[in-house]
């Protein structure tokens, strides 16, 4: 990410450096015209021009030829080196978009996945609250069928006077519950009321 930030601030570098080779193109092609038409006017002159003149041609030439060439090959290298900071540059570009990319399909498979593994939690939590649910029922009936047999059983033992009053409070007190009373009738010792209840319960 630092690289691409930095190709990103020298991008208008190259573009002034791209910009200066063409200057650069161009003072060449002057140049080079330049020594063409002095030629051509050394040619035009006549054929045996003075001895200061011809000496300081002679110096003036390789010098200028010697500097158009050590300009082109600093043109070249700047050409090379641009090339190469470009094609750097691009290939920054195209991996900094595939990393945003992949981000965001990890991303949005990480937030999928979450998803389904909070509505499979939620399912077997809702299925399990039903089951649940489901045996507090039938435990609550079954438990209500034992105390209604268990009532019906106490009923008929004080209806045939096989056991006392004292004996119910007893049998009643061993398992005390909050939901469940017994028949106000046996608490009274109403025996002709109690085998009535334990006609119709039996």
């Amino acid at each position: 990410m630092n690289t691409s930030s930095f190709f990103e601030s020298e991008m208008p570098r190259l573009s002034a450096i791209f910009e200066f080779l063409d200057t650069l193109d161009i003072d060449f092609t002057n140049s080079e015209s330049a020594n063409e038409m002095k030629h051509l006017e050394a040619k035009t002159l006549p054929k045996k021009p003075t001895r200061t003149i011809i000496n300081h041609e002679r110096e003036r030439v390789p010098y200028s030829t010697g500097l158009q060439r050590r300009k082109r090959a600093e043109t070249r290298k700047l050409r090379i080196e641009a090339k190469v900071l470009t094609a750097q540059l691009a290939q920054l570009k195209r991996r900094r978009q595939e990393h945003i990319k992949n981000a965001s399909a990890l991303s949005s498979g990480i937030q999928r996945q979450h998803m389904i593994n909070w509505r499979s939690v939620a399912a077997v939590a809702c299925e399990q609250r039903q089951i649940a649910e489901r045996i507090n029922c039938e435990l609550k009936a079954i438990m209500a069928d034992q105390d209604s047999v268990r009532s019906s059983v106490l009923q008929v033992l004080v209806k045939t006077n096989a056991i006392n009053e004292k004996d119910v409070n007893f049998l009643r007190n061993t398992k005390p519950r909050p939901d469940s009373t017994l028949p106000t009738e046996l608490l009274r010792g109403d025996n002709g009321g109690a085998g009535e209840q334990a006609k119709k319960s039996l």
